[in-house]
């Protein structure tokens, strides 16, 4: 009895003391019969309550797994949308840089003629506040780009320990990919800023000529 549950031992104890005082065989069976008929109930329960804890551990990774993918799809989106809004402000960034650009090239070859040069310098203030604006939207977007990639990255992990690992794997082959067609997008932009530079010094250096040009045409006519 000493190997046996509290419950067997409390239900074994008046047969103990019972023996003690009678020593007829078949009592002595009745008594042992008894007492592996409360045995086997005792170990049909604890049975019962371990396979209710392996349920119950179970259903704990079974949610812990569910809520990560709940976590890695809401986090997906977010990363598709912020990605496709900082594309197409990087698009509108280069395609004004590119409409100043042109705009610096006319004026080198406008002939200064006084109310032609003048509406070509005002489309050049508006493009350069086009540019401005669109430098301050991508430079916003940009930040919180870098804090929606360290969301996936946190999210991936925490997917991964939660035993979903195809899912961390697909966000964060999805950050790679942002990355990859964000740095492109950036790549065309900073050309285009480059060649709006080379221009611009150009055009600096044609204005000097001219205005150098004009100043000895008024010495001779002086």
């Amino acid at each position: 009895m000493r190997h046996w549950c509290r419950r067997c031992r409390t239900l074994l104890s008046p047969y103990k003391s019972f023996l003690t005082r009678h020593t007829q065989w078949k009592l002595v069976n009745t008594c042992f019969a008894s007492a592996a008929t409360v045995f086997v109930h005792c170990q049909a329960k604890q049975n019962l309550e371990l396979q209710a804890a392996e349920v119950s551990k179970l259903s704990q990774e079974n949610l812990l797994k569910s809520s990560a993918d709940q976590n890695v799809e809401a986090v997906q989106l977010l990363l598709t949308q912020v990605t496709e809004v900082l594309l197409q402000a990087e698009e509108k960034y280069t395609q004004a840089v590119e409409q100043l650009k042109r705009l610096v090239e006319h004026h080198q070859e406008v002939v200064v003629s006084g109310e032609e040069e003048e509406e070509v310098w005002d489309a050049i203030v508006q493009a350069r506040h086009r540019v401005h604006v669109c430098h301050s939207k991508v430079e916003e977007l940009q930040l919180l780009f870098t804090f929606v990639r360290k969301l996936s990255e946190a999210s991936a992990e925490v997917a991964l320990l939660a035993g979903s690992d195809v899912n961390s794997r697909r966000l964060e082959d999805q950050v790679c990919d942002a990355q990859q067609q964000l740095q492109a997008a950036r790549q065309h932009r900073v050309h285009m800023q480059r060649q709006l530079q080379q221009v611009e010094a150009h055009s600096v250096q044609v204005m000097a000529e001219q205005a150098q040009r004009e100043e000895r045409e008024r010495k001779k006519e002086a």
